[in-house]
């Protein structure tokens, strides 16, 4: 029996996806690894959760910029800000208060998925960020996200966006990916196409 007639679509087929699903660039990857994200989480979508989320997002984020101003690395930011986490859930729940809103606060400093997001100069890939999370009260509220290293928080100008992510270790071009540029030509796997190829012809 010649299996030639039914295989060779599904070779095709294959081939086909492997042309058109290329692997991703390693320079959107290794964004991860030099970044650490802020995420402020209310504790629910009532207008006034939300309100009281923008109001501790205010009081941290000077605390923030003052904790990381001359930081080399993301390793000394992520070590910073561990140890101020009690300082910041402090501070958070001291807005609370003073809002006449009293809640707990959970500040944890963890690996957390992100989807992609774009700002006004910049954007990033979705995938897995270390992420300083301020989760107020139930935490089951829209949140609010911002880069923290490098420091992007306050200011996310074309000009302060480019020397933070040089500052920050990140190289040319993946600043240009950053910045809406295009990456270098995606992998393809010629081998195994090659491979196929030779098998069915």
């Amino acid at each position: 029996m010649n299996i030639k007639p039914i295989v060779l679509p599904l070779a095709l087929i294959l081939i086909l996806t492997l042309v058109l699903s290329p692997a991703p660039s390693l320079d959107a990857s290794s964004l991860f690894d030099k970044v650490i994200r802020l995420h402020v989480v209310a504790d629910s979508d009532l207008p006034e959760a939300q309100a009281l989320k923008l109001r501790v997002r205010d009081a941290l984020l000077p605390l923030t910029s003052e904790l990381l101003r001359d930081v080399q690395s993301k390793a000394q930011a992520e070590q910073r800000l561990r140890a101020a986490c009690d300082r910041i859930g402090a501070l958070a729940e001291q807005t609370l208060e003073q809002a006449g809103c009293p809640q707990s606060v959970r500040i944890t400093l963890d690996t957390e998925h992100y989807p992609a997001r774009t700002y006004a100069t910049f954007s990033l890939p979705g995938g897995e960020y270390t992420s300083l999370r301020v989760e107020i009260g139930a935490g089951k509220g829209e949140n609010w996200w911002c880069v923290l290293y490098p420091s992007l928080c306050l200011s996310a100008s074309a000009a302060d966006a480019e020397s933070a992510f040089l500052a920050a270790g990140f190289t040319p071009e993946q600043i240009r990916l950053l910045q809406g540029g295009s990456p270098r030509p995606f992998r393809i796997r010629f081998r195994l196409i090659e491979w196929l190829t030779e098998l069915f012809s």
